[in-house]
């Protein structure tokens, strides 16, 4: 049985400080995993077979991913004037935020400054980690083999021209309006799954979200252990 391979709604409610521009990504304050799904199986086709006739099959068939997770949400933020103890003396709220979430299978603690676009390196040793063959259809490097045109600041680092990116679907399809953007980042140790925060773009399933994200998982050969990962964002 193939991993269940979920798209789950994230609602993240982030508060931020004062220096919200050109602080490190962190934490949302909730994360809420709602409207689980996974496609069905077909079930099987008849065909009548009749003693003595030859005859051709055009046969197609779609199969569930054993390597992705599928994530789409919406963003709201604050921005606040807080003390050591949480009381804030002034707050900013924004529901309409832009920036970046991140997704990353550590709970370790990023490396903020050594963040940059992942390379061919970085994506062979992810596969490597996750069981994904070099050859797989949806491997990582061929499924994000777009280059990005997103031009964007993590804290200090200027991220531009990353070689690995791609475009999630809209209305069931193949991107046609590029609202969901997801490109490839490594901090030296760890791959971090980026998608660009667009606010109430038509997504996958012809709703509005402001995000879509995919992370790999190891799916293979039955394997239901579920891929634990830990989300940051930024908001500017």
């Amino acid at each position: 049985m193939k991993k269940v391979f979920f798209a789950v709604m994230l609602l993240l409610i982030v508060t931020l400080g004062a220096a919200v521009a050109l602080a490190e990504p962190i934490g949302p304050d909730t994360i809420n995993a709602t409207a689980k799904g996974r496609r069905a199986d077909t079930p099987p086709q008849n065909v009548s077979a009749l003693a003595g006739n030859v005859t051709e099959l055009s046969i197609s068939a779609t199969a569930v991913t054993d390597v992705w997770q599928g994530y789409f949400g919406n963003i709201s933020g604050t921005i606040v004037l807080d003390d050591a103890n949480n009381k804030s003396m002034y707050a900013w709220q924004d529901f309409s935020p832009l920036g970046e979430v991140y997704a990353v299978r550590t709970s370790n603690s990023v490396s903020w400054a050594g963040i940059a676009c992942a390379n061919i390196t970085n994506i062979e040793a992810d596969e490597t980690a996750l069981n994904i063959g070099a050859t797989e259809k949806d491997g990582i490097n061929e499924t994000f083999n777009a280059t990005s045109s997103a031009d964007f600041y993590v804290g200090t680092k200027h991220i531009t021209g990353c070689s690995y990116s791609q475009f999630l679907y809209e209305n069931d399809a193949p991107a046609s309006q590029n609202n969901f953007e997801e490109l490839l980042l490594n901090d030296g140790t760890y791959m971090l799954y980026t998608a660009i925060i667009n606010q109430d773009k038509t997504g996958y399933d012809n709703a509005a979200h402001d995000f879509q994200l995919m992370v790999p998982e190891d799916g293979h050969s039955g394997d239901t252990n579920p891929t634990l990962y830990y989300f940051y964002v930024e908001l500017n």
